[in-house]
């Protein structure tokens, strides 16, 4: 029998933890694929520094994860969104 193999996105944690912290959460419940979130606060593409970005591989490959994607928010154009550009625009 063929075993589905689940992963968890950064989402539903973008505004209680930062993203160390949600992958952390993440592990604990035994999820190794991942998809992170791209929009501040856990991830910026566009102003992250090397080293954040270091960080971050550097987390996921001591816990064993595997990233399945980087979630551009491209339609997030909410009020309520946790990217303080967005709610500026």
């Amino acid at each position: 029998m063929h075993q589905l193999a689940l992963g968890a996105h950064t989402f539903g944690f973008v505004w209680q933890s930062d993203p160390e912290a949600t992958l952390a959460e993440i592990v604990a419940l035994g999820i190794r694929r991942v998809q992170l979130m791209a929009t501040p606060p856990h991830f910026d593409p566009w102003r992250e520094d090397a080293d954040r970005t270091r960080r971050l591989k550097s987390v996921l490959e001591h816990n064993g994860l595997e990233l399945l994607a980087l979630d551009l928010a491209s339609s997030d154009i909410k009020l309520a969104s946790a990217s303080a550009d967005v709610v500026a625009f």
